[in-house]
């Protein structure tokens, strides 16, 4: 038989918001999630909100870190953490696949790069994320990239 080759697609690793959410969808705790402008926008609606986007073709080994520059509302309540959660074909999400940092909620925009490398579950086949936006309802968070930082 005469089939077609297979097409072995490109992992997306590079996220800029340029008209649409790129794959990245409400999970929970999240209103108004939208697009535009090379920003994603959202409003927390609870203490624990969450995004997530299925990726293909993204393994491992190829990265050290991830990237995301983000700005969240003015406040001087302490607003939790970003935290980056992975799942893999052999393991789904939880807590032993995740890496966090402190936001900052200083209404400016800052570059956090979340080091997935230093984690014993960062291997294989990368399957979906899911983004957590701190832990506090209330706030506008804005992403303006999410950036896979490939490895040395």
């Amino acid at each position: 038989y005469d089939l077609p080759q297979a097409v072995t697609l490109a992992a997306q690793d590079d996220w800029d918001f340029a008209n649409s959410t790129q794959g990245w969808a409400a999970m929970m705790g999240v209103a108004d999630l939208k697009g535009t402008d090379g920003n994603l926008t959202l409003r927390t609606t609870t203490r624990d909100p969450a995004i997530t986007t299925p990726v293909d073709n993204l393994w491992a080994r190829r990265y050290r870190g991830v990237l995301v520059r983000a700005r969240v509302d003015k406040t001087n309540d302490d607003v939790g953490a970003l935290q980056l959660f992975w799942a893999t074909a052999t393991h789904p999400v939880d807590e032993g696949s995740s890496v966090s940092v402190p936001l900052i909620a200083d209404g400016a925009f800052h570059d956090y790069v979340l080091p997935v490398a230093e984690k014993p579950r960062w291997r294989g086949r990368i399957t979906s994320f899911r983004l957590d936006t701190g832990s506090q309802q209330g706030l506008t968070v804005t992403i303006d990239r999410i950036a896979m930082v490939k490895a040395e």
